[in-house]
Formats: C-alpha cells, sequence, structure tokens
C-alpha cells in the first residue's frame, strides 16, 4: 500500500518487494478466454471478477483480500467489448451440445411411441423387451423414494403415487441421456402396525 501510495506501478512494487507479478487476459466474468479456457494463473473466486469488471481502466484496485486468506492487487489495461466467440473456437462444443439435444429429443420420441403403441403393462413389458429395452419390476416403492431406485428421479416417483394401476409415466432419467417408462402394477395399503420405525421416522420428518 506505501509503495503503491508513492506512485510505484504493480509491476515496480512487485520487483522491490519481491512479489509475484502476473499479466492475464483478455477473459470475461466466469475467467474463460475467447477459447473458452481458463488460465491456470487467475484466481478461482468470484471476488477477484468481480473487482476486475468493477474497476477502472488504468488504476489500480487497492489491496484486496481473497477468502482463503490472500491479498493482491490489479489493474485493468485495456477492456474488450462483449462478443461473441469465433464460430471456430466454439464448434466442437456447439456439435457436443447439439448431439445431446438429439438424443435427448430420439429418446423420448421412441419412449412415447412405446407407450402410445403399447396402452397397457403386459404388451409393454413384451415390446421393450422385444426392442432389446432393459425391463425390470421393482420393489414396493415409498412415497419418499427411501427404497433405492436409481432409474427413477423423484419427480417421476411423485407422479406414479397419483396414477391408478395401469396407469403408465415416462420421464428422463437424472443424467438426462435416457428415459424411464414406469408402470403401476399395485398399490398396497401402509400398514403403521407392521413397520413402526418408518412411522416414528416420518413423523420426525414432518
Amino acid at each position: 500500500d506505501d509503495e503503491l501510495a508513492g506512485g510505484a506501478t504493480l509491476e515496480e512494487v512487485a520487483q522491490t518487494l519481491s512479489l509475484k507479478f502476473s499479466t492475464v487476459g483478455p477473459f470475461d466474468r466466469q475467467g474463460q478466454n475467447q477459447a473458452g479456457t481458463k488460465d491456470a494463473a487467475l484466481p478461482t473466486d468470484s471476488i477477484f471478477f468481480d473487482s476486475a469488471f468493477s474497476s477502472e481502466k488504468g488504476l489500480d484496485s487497492g489491496l484486496l483480500e481473497t477468502p482463503d486468506g490472500k491479498y493482491y492487487v490489479l489493474r485493468v489495461d485495456s477492456v474488450v467489448p462483449s462478443a461473441l466467440r469465433p464460430l471456430t473456437s466454439v464448434r466442437s462444443e456447439l456439435v457436443a451440445q447439439w448431439r445431446r439435444a438429439e438424443q435427448a429429443r430420439t429418446v423420448k420420441e421412441n419412449a412415447d411411441r412405446l407407450m402410445e403403441e403399447a396402452r397397457e403393462v403386459t404388451t409393454l413389458v413384451r415390446r421393450a423387451k422385444n426392442l432389446g429395452y432393459r425391463v425390470r419390476r421393482t420393489e414396493p416403492l415409498s412415497r419418499d423414494g427411501k427404497v433405492v431406485e436409481t432409474a427413477l428421479t423423484m419427480e417421476q416417483l411423485s407422479t406414479l403415487f397419483t396414477l391408478t394401476p395401469g396407469d403408465m409415466t415416462s420421464g428422463p432419467t437424472s443424467s438426462g441421456k435416457s428415459y424411464v417408462i414406469a408402470a403401476l402394477e399395485e398399490i398396497k395399503e401402509a400398514n403403521p402396525a407392521a413397520d413402526p420405525e418408518g412411522v416414528s421416522k416420518i413423523r420426525i420428518t414432518i
């Protein structure tokens, strides 16, 4: 602070006090450069980027502290106007996003078509097996999802508890890479006397 107050530049202060000095950028508010990657010399905390984008060009920021107790001073030498990244730098990313979107659309269409054509559970199981899809019969599921069934999301599990036996519902898995068609086979009435521990847990949750 004293060196800067005396008129020394950041470069001079770094040399006088044997401090690390780095020139980085340009980068956006997330720390990514025009190629979409992040310079390893940049801090990871958002405070740095907030300070950089609120600083006046050519002026030192003053001594700043990171959440983990490190100190730094930054200076914005130039400002690059906001612009879309060149197509060549984002082509592979765009292609990957397009491929994921197309895969998600395709599996959804396949699931919707299978549900529409099957109409009832027995036919659904038979057609799914013939098409090479994985078919499984779960153990009884509780509304809170404590019984592990990784293929179902909590949203789809909640939907199952609004259906009547024989009804079906479909939805994406948590990864979004595949779809699950769930058919409600039967409803088993809760028996509090048979599971006092479970009832106690529900009371605690409520």
